[in-house]
């Protein structure tokens, strides 16, 4: 059985090193410098962010009191695997980047989230590492990866219909590849990232916030 899981996890890192490296690579340069300047942004629409800022925290502290750690973390993983699958399955789209958009809306996300704290004069920087870095390390591979396969799925769909290159994938060969990455990376590390923001992250924000 260990040498089947050693094999599998072989096979997938190849994948990983041929198809979805430099992707995973180059959108988390450009994902951070969107959350550069959606902090900037920020602070251009500071009324606007805080209004939305306010509604959106009433609205998970509301949702958030009702749950425990079991159902927080259910809650937590089920979305987290669900996206993971909207984002490959949006490859099939014959539109080219379409998988990118939701890495750089979550980079946007982050950079105001930020900008917000810096207009409240919160301490941004304890309260990103308490509340966001312990599970976000993790939460952010399976994103990538998704997003890579998602891509890896468009660049061939694009290829297939508007350029009719015969060196694009075949559609069977696509699908297990993809459903194999999404098995052994995407939910097992998504696993790992709701552990650690249901029962870690909300530990550290009630001792340290």
């Amino acid at each position: 059985m260990l040498s089947n899981i050693k094999n599998t996890y072989g096979k997938e890192y190849d994948t990983y090193q041929k198809y979805y490296q430099k992707t995973m690579q180059f959108i988390l340069i450009v994902g951070f410098l969107t959350a550069l300047l959606a902090f900037g942004i920020a602070f251009y629409f500071e009324e606007f962010i805080i209004e939305q800022a306010t509604t959106i925290a009433e609205q998970m502290q509301s949702d958030s009191s009702d749950q425990n750690h079991e159902s927080q973390f259910m809650s937590t993983f089920s979305n987290n695997i669900w996206i993971g699958a909207v984002i490959i399955i949006c490859g099939l789209i014959p539109i080219l980047g379409i998988p990118v958009l939701y890495a750089l809306l979550s980079f946007a996300a982050v950079g105001i989230i930020a900008g917000y704290g810096m207009i409240m004069e919160y301490d941004v920087l304890k309260t990103m590492l308490v509340s966001f870095v312990p599970h976000a390390v993790f939460e952010i591979i399976p994103i990538l990866y998704s997003v890579a396969i998602g891509m890896y799925v468009n660049r061939n769909m694009m290829n297939k219909l508007f350029f009719k290159r015969r060196d694009s994938e075949p559609l069977r060969k696509m699908v297990v590849q993809s459903l194999m990455g999404y098995l052994t990376v995407v939910i097992p590390v998504f696993f790992v990232a709701a552990l650690i923001e249901s029962f870690v992250t909300t530990h550290l924000i009630e001792v340290f916030l």
